[in-house]
């Protein structure tokens, strides 16, 4: 019986920890979803120069905000403003399952997105094993500027980006 008494008691008092540390939390001051009807994913949200986020991830959806899927999962990317509205989209990949792991905006306002390519064709333009550390480079309007796959004949993927001196990634 005394265990049962302290278990409700313990119960009792982490919920109104709970409700305390949380009330004093800003509102939220807005949300969206993005994607389409299939299974998509972000892996990372980088504030941009503008004010605005950038997102990238991946996505299987060739519908609603994705249009252009290249075959199984693809790089995901987004650029949405600071309340939230969808200035571009667009999706990066070949036919196998392609995978950003992380994006850098550079002082140009383009972005460096590293992840990983299942295979080559499509946006990508070769492949070294079973996948490949992938490294692409848009606009700041989303648009390809360069790709290079890095990688062995085994399971290769860059998941992040570091910066160096002076900014330099």
């Amino acid at each position: 019986m005394k265990q049962y008494t302290i278990l409700i008691l313990f119960t009792l008092i982490a919920f109104q920890g709970f409700s305390q540390r949380y009330e004093n939390c800003p509102g939220l001051e807005w949300q969206a979803c993005y994607g389409g009807s299939a299974n998509d994913g972000a892996t990372t949200v980088i504030p941009t120069i503008d004010g605005g986020y950038f997102v990238a991830g991946w996505a299987w959806s060739d519908d609603f905000d994705l249009t252009d899927n290249k075959g199984k999962s693809d790089f995901l990317l987004i650029k949405i403003t600071a309340t939230g509205n969808i200035e571009w989209s667009r999706s990066y990949g070949g036919p196998e399952n392609d995978i950003a792991w992380d994006a850098l905006q550079m002082d140009d306002g383009s972005f460096l997105i590293a992840g990983m390519a299942g295979g080559s064709g499509g946006d990508v333009s070769t492949n070294l094993g079973q996948t490949d550390a992938w490294l692409i480079r848009v606009d700041e309007s989303g648009n390809l500027l360069w790709e290079k796959s890095f990688g062995t004949s085994r399971l290769d993927a860059a998941t992040q980006i570091l910066t160096g001196t002076g900014g330099n990634a």
